[in-house]
Order: C-alpha cells, then sequence, then structure tokens
C-alpha cells in the first residue's frame, strides 16, 4: 500500500478521534507545526475536513535556529519549543497516529487540576537520560533501578489563570 503521512493521519485518525470522544472540544486551542512549504496545503487539508479551527505553525518560524535541519530530534525540540504559542497553564502534545478510544476530557488528562505523571525506570532508555544530561550540562545522573516520574502533561510557564485567545472565548487548556 501507499504510505500515509502525518497529515494523512491526522485527518484519518487523531482529528475524527478528538472530535467523537473528546468533552467538550470547543475548549481545546490545536496547533499544528509543519514545515513552512507545507502550511498552505495544510490549511487547505485542514479546512477541506471540517478542522479549519486548527492553527496552522511554520516550524522554522517557531524555532528559526534549526532551520534546514530534519528528523526525530528536531520534532522532540519542537514539541517543547511550542510552549512559547501556548497561553495555557497547561499543554499536550500528539502525535499524528494517536487516537482516543473512549470518551475523555480534561477531567482525565488533569484529575485534581494536576497533570498526569508516568513513571520510567532508569534502564527503560538509558540513552535518553545519558542525552539530556549532557544537553542540560547536568552531572546529575539516573541509575538503572531508578524510578522518573515525568509528565504526560507538560506545563507551561506563562503564570496562572485562564488567557483569552482573542475569540471572545477563554481557552483553559491547549491541546498541541
Amino acid at each position: 500500500g501507499t504510505r500515509q503521512s502525518d497529515l494523512d493521519r491526522f485527518a484519518e485518525l487523531l482529528w475524527p478521534s478528538f472530535q467523537h470522544f473528546w468533552r467538550a472540544p470547543e475548549r481545546l486551542r490545536w496547533m499544528l507545526v509543519c514545515p513552512a512549504a507545507d502550511v498552505g496545503p495544510v490549511r487547505e487539508r485542514l479546512a477541506a475536513i471540517g478542522a479549519g479551527v486548527v492553527e496552522v505553525i511554520d516550524e522554522d518560524a517557531l524555532l528559526p535556529s534549526l532551520a534546514g535541519c530534519n528528523g526525530w530530534h528536531k520534532q522532540q525540540i519542537l514539541k517543547l519549543a511550542a510552549a512559547r504559542q501556548v497561553t495555557t497553564l497547561h499543554y499536550l502534545t500528539l502525535d499524528a497516529d494517536v487516537i482516543l478510544m473512549r470518551p475523555a476530557g480534561l477531567s482525565d488528562l488533569l484529575p485534581d487540576g494536576q497533570p498526569l505523571l508516568g513513571n520510567r525506570r532508569g534502564l527503560d532508555h538509558p540513552d535518553w537520560w545519558a542525552a539530556s544530561a549532557k544537553v542540560l550540562q547536568s552531572d546529575i545522573g539516573v541509575a538503572d533501578d531508578d524510578l522518573v516520574s515525568l509528565p504526560m502533561v507538560a506545563g507551561a510557564s506563562h503564570g496562572s489563570g485562564d488567557h483569552p485567545d482573542g475569540d471572545g472565548h477563554e481557552h483553559p487548556h491547549g491541546l498541541v
């Protein structure tokens, strides 16, 4: 068969599953980050599938220092750089092939208003910990038997409370 693009997976998997299962979708701010050359075609495709509310962001405008670079590492850094565009206390990054399989809402991701944490063992991905320490210039190490809690919903440091997005609606949580 033919290889699907991330946009195809978004249009055929992620977006329809959120339209079907997400509770209160009007409260979400959606952003899709893509290469500059794809911004126009992506906007057209989103409009065609009824996803015109999704804000399309040029990845080089979001992170000019990595313009011209490609690959998995750039994708991970772009997910972190998305915090610059987020005006909410919390945000979530999703790959295009993520789907909801049951009804879900903010209370599922932020029980008691706090992000869910997932645990990783140090031996699960020793390369992650070593690379992170190197990039952060940290001497903190993670041993094989250490259990590390990581946020499943990343927090953006934009103060507290809700921020209007200019359309007259409050969006207390963003979805990237």
